[in-house]
């Protein structure tokens, strides 16, 4: 009876029900799907920060080529900055149209 006992205690705390422990008793093709999707899990954020930055950065640019627009400037110098800036910053698509409109009318 004792023997029956230490074997129902041995198999209990063999039996570990953490995330850690359920993944190291998994068949080898589980753990490769899991390591698969954990894998693929931090490739999708790194693409979602990469967008979000992305869209802040036009949000922002295209925020700056409104101020200049509307500023009541000229749109000779409205171009002349707009082509200056053109390696310093990534264009916005206001700022890229603006230079395009100018450029068919020139």
């Amino acid at each position: 009876m004792a023997s029956e006992l230490n074997l129902a205690t041995a198999s209990a705390q063999a039996l570990d029900m953490s995330v850690f422990g359920l993944f190291m008793m998994a068949d080898p093709v589980v753990k490769a799907v899991m390591l698969l999707l954990i894998g693929a899990s931090v490739w999708c954020w790194a693409i979602i920060f990469d967008k979000m930055t992305r869209i802040r950065r036009q949000k922002r640019g295209a925020e700056e080529f409104d101020d200049l627009f509307w500023s009541g400037g000229s749109l000779d110098d409205l171009y002349n900055h707009s082509l200056n800036s053109n390696g310093i910053n990534q264009q916005s698509g206001k700022q890229e149209f603006f230079e395009n409109l100018i450029n068919r009318f020139i």
